[in-house]
């Protein structure tokens, strides 16, 4: 047949190249001028010779289909003998499950017995079967359906686990899958329950002694819980292989159901005796109505650790268990698994005890574990206030001022820094925040993420402030060193070093505690991606592994870490406003040290601004007392710190300096040479600090340039080569400086337009 294609096929292609050779036209082509009735022959000659070729190809042809019809014959009977063989194998196979069954059954061969049922149930839809050989056959059926259920009931009671598998193998080929899989995987389940139960009451059964021990040296509770958790694992991983040969994915389905089932029965019992051993309700409402100081802060701590390690470790079973019965119901329902197939839908989950809330499966351990966790937030932020008050209570005035003794006896001045107190805090709340954490419940984590800003916003900077109020209220606050005013220096009584540097102190925890901030934030998302085990980096959060992210909860949870950044904003708000009070309180003396400049001319000749050349003798000594007060609390200040402290004492001296300017009268010699000065002094006050200091100085250069021109017009085209940001003096600021100048004719002044 197929030869008899080809050929077919052949004579096509060869029809379809001659009717092309022939549609061309050689006589047209010059290489055949002169022969043209050469030429003409020859084609009438092969035109003959394929007349005949293709008479030839058409009886080929007839005789093709001739011997077509035949074959196509002979292939209809081949497939009707082969249907026939498989009805008289089947009937044979029938007449073996009648003859072969009952002989199986009375010699305990059930195994053969239940593979005859099994291919009677497969043939009954297929085949007409006498009505004799029916009703036997079924009432075989029956038969070892009962001795089935008898010998797997007698095997359970007898414990003998060959038997119960034996047993259990035959329900499938009987047509009992949905008995058979009921009734083992309640074996399963009851013997796992008594597993369980066998530790609980082993754990119960601890005395008086041995729980005040375990108490106080282990997670007592969490480890048993482990050990529960380990046990329902070990049953699925045993179990698994012979669910799924015998029952498929779907009983394998309902085998995880059936497992967590008893688990979460045990645990929910479990999480009760630890509600009642630790008396968690207890120490809630006695917290709710203000009575903590009955439990310690250790007390408090132990039965934080102990929900959050129980927590931790149902939350990751409770997950283990969401993902692979997501993991199976995609194989399920992708057709992996025909004969046992199942839809995950609600029915379903219903119907094996699950339910669902928000898209998830939920069970009552769920119920029960949020509300060990509602109880749990009420404990952490006690356990959290009782640390935070008790650590604050040690910075009281009398040990800063035992600090900064200590400090200024030294041989050589240190940084002042009470770190240790600061330290304490922030690792008790981070420590809170990165145990609520592990429970994987993040409605926790963001309560006691906004208790820690109410309490460092309130509290914390409270305690801060009064402390500094304290020192600035004590009496030799405003004691100096020295009687004679035009000497005095930043070189303070003993008294008052005392409680400058206990000043010191203080700011530099504050300072360290915005730094702490943003460690705080850094390390939560640090702890946070190690425990959910995702990039926050990433657009979307997904999991590694089978630990489940809700996008929302990761998103409010976030939200408050970075709500923290608020505080920062408050530290260096209030940290900015007590330097500047401090600054403040040295008025006198940088008022003592700018008295010379008052007395100051400014209305020089040539030879004396050549005498003064590039320095200013008052601008010298000025500096000198600046530098040595200036060295002496850049040792103890944090370099932010001392940032600031400079840049509060440039915006104090250039107040005072402007204010002793518009006194003065000056020429053009006397402006420039004040501009040179106030360029000494930025330049030193630059060198002290790396902050930018030249805004500060904007408006004394602004005065010092006006004090500097030659006339009074020259201003306007000055004040163009200025961008807005650099000028910063009005119109009417700008004509009372230059009235300062004794050489410009009031009209000269007066005469001048708007400059801006």
């Amino acid at each position: 047949m197929e030869e008899l294609r080809q050929i077919q096929e052949d004579k096509r292609a060869f029809l379809e190249e001659i009717q092309a050779l022939t549609t061309r036209n050689p006589l047209n082509d010059p290489k055949f001028s002169g022969h043209h009735a050469d030429v003409q022959h020859m084609i009438r000659q092969f035109s003959d010779n394929l007349k005949e070729l293709n008479t030839k190809i058409g009886d080929l042809d007839n005789h093709y289909q001739k011997v077509c019809k035949p074959v196509k014959k002979l292939e209809l009977s081949i497939q009707n003998v082969q249907k026939c063989h498989e009805k008289l194998t089947e009937l044979i196979e029938l007449q073996d499950c009648v003859k072969g069954v009952e002989t199986a059954i009375e010699g305990s061969d059930y195994e053969h017995a239940a593979s005859f049922i099994q291919k009677y149930i497969e043939l009954k839809n297929i085949l007409q079967i006498e009505r004799k050989d029916a009703e036997f056959l079924n009432q075989t059926k029956d038969k070892l359906s009962e001795i089935v259920r008898q010998k797997f009931s007698q095997a359970v009671r007898e414990q003998s686990a060959p038997d119960i598998e034996r047993f259990a193998k035959l329900f499938v080929p009987v047509g009992l899958h949905a008995e058979g899989l009921k009734k083992y995987l309640n074996y399963i389940a009851e013997a796992l329950a008594r597993d369980i139960k066998g530790t609980m009451d082993h754990f119960n059964s601890r005395g008086e002694a041995d729980k005040r021990f375990m108490n106080a040296t282990e997670l007592a509770f969490s480890q048993q819980i482990e050990k529960i958790l380990d046990m329902g694992i070990t049953y699925f991983d045993s179990q698994k292989s012979f669910i799924k040969e015998n029952f498929g994915r779907y009983g394998k389905l309902r085998y995880l159901a059936a497992l967590r089932d008893v688990i979460n029965r045990k645990v929910i019992e479990f999480i009760g005796v630890l509600m009642k051993e630790k008396r968690v309700v207890e120490a809630c409402r006695d917290i709710d109505r203000g009575d903590s100081e009955r439990y310690t802060a250790e007390k408090l701590d132990y039965i934080c650790e102990e929900v959050t390690a129980v927590s931790h470790q149902v939350q990751l079973f409770e997950m283990f268990f969401t993902d692979k019965a997501k993991k199976l119901t995609k194989k399920i329902s992708n057709g992996c698994d025909a004969k046992f197939h199942v839809v995950w839908t609600k029915e379903f989950a219903e119907a094996n005890g699950l339910s669902f809330q928000d898209g998830l499966v939920v069970s009552d351990v769920d119920t029960k574990l949020q509300e060990i966790c509602g109880y749990y937030l009420v404990i952490e932020k006690a356990y959290q206030l009782k640390n935070f008050n008790r650590t604050l209570q040690t910075l009281d005035i009398t040990t800063v001022s035992k600090l900064a003794t200590e400090n200024i006896e030294s041989d050589e001045p240190i940084l002042a820094q009470a770190s240790g107190v600061v330290d304490d805090i922030y690792y008790v709340l981070l420590k809170c925040v990165a145990r609520s954490l592990t429970s994987f419940d993040l409605s926790s984590a963001c309560g006691l993420l906004i208790h820690i800003s109410e309490l460092l916003k309130e509290s914390y900077i409270e305690a801060f402030d009064n402390l500094t109020d304290q020192f600035f209220k004590k009496e030799g606050f405003r004691m100096f060193g020295g009687s004679d005013a035009a000497n005095k220096t930043i070189e303070f009584s003993k008294e008052r070093t005392i409680i400058n540097t206990g000043l010191i102190i203080i700011l530099n925890n504050i300072e360290l505690s915005s730094d702490y901030v943003d460690k705080l934030i850094d390390q939560l998302r640090q702890e946070f991606e190690n425990q959910f085990q995702v990039d926050l980096d990433k657009d979307e959060f997904t999991s590694d592994s089978y630990i489940q992210v809700n996008e929302h909860k990761v998103n409010m949870f976030l939200s408050q870490v970075e709500n923290l950044k608020e505080i920062q904003v408050s530290l260096r708000s209030f940290l900015h406003d007590r330097i500047k009070f401090l600054i403040n309180s040295f008025f006198v003396v940088i008022k003592a040290y700018l008295e010379p400049f008052t007395t100051l001319s400014f209305e020089i000749n040539e030879e004396t601004f050549s005498n003064y050349g590039n320095s200013d003798p008052f601008m010298e000594g000025f500096i000198y007392k600046l530098r040595k007060g200036v060295n002496q609390w850049q040792l103890q200040l944090s370099p932010p710190n001392f940032d600031d402290f400079i840049e509060c004492m440039v915006e104090m001296i250039t107040i005072r300096m402007e204010k002793i300017i518009t006194q003065k009268r000056f020429n053009e010699f006397g402006g420039i040479h004040l501009e040179r000065s106030i360029r000494q002094l930025q330049s030193f006050f630059q060198g002290c600090t790396s902050k930018i200091v030249r805004a500060k100085f904007q408006r004394l250069q602004n005065i010092c340039s006006l004090l500097a021109l030659s006339d009074p017009k020259d201003i306007r085209d000055y004040i163009g080569i200025h961008s807005s940001n650099e000028w910063v003096l009005g119109n009417d600021e700008i004509k009372a400086f230059l009235s300062l100048r004794s050489d410009f004719a009031p009209e000269q002044i007066h005469n001048l337009k708007a400059l801006q």
